[in-house]
């Protein structure tokens, strides 16, 4: 079962509509509404907290049991050192940036 689609899954998702890294999707207004059209999230379950103050930001690092950090199409950001750093597990894309930084082990995972 994906994890998606799992019932108790709930998904927090830190962050702007604006660019940090790279460039806007040539056929959307922002990463996030890309996103939307390509996956059907449960609204009930998928919470959008936008941009957080760095304290409240590192204690949402320690609430999940998993930190999900697919980078493509970007370079590896500070917000997965951070991630890291708070001890929870990642999830990461098996990229290049990501793969100079965690190994497949008991403290991350990559998809493929």
């Amino acid at each position: 079962m994906p994890l998606i689609a799992c019932r108790h899954f709930h998904g927090l998702i830190v962050g702007g509509d604006d660019v940090s890294y790279g460039q806007r999707p040539k056929d959307a207004r922002h990463w996030r509404e890309k996103m939307l059209r390509e996956v059907t999230l449960d609204p009930a379950r998928t919470h959008f907290l936008g941009k957080l103050p760095y304290d409240t930001y590192k204690k949402v690092l320690q609430v999940p049991a998993a930190h999900a950090y697919l980078t493509y199409p970007f370079v590896l950001s500070w917000s997965m050192l951070e991630a890291m750093a708070s001890g929870c597990l990642v999830i990461g894309s098996r990229t290049a940036p990501v793969e100079e930084v965690i190994r497949c082990q008991a403290t991350s995972r990559f998809t493929h």
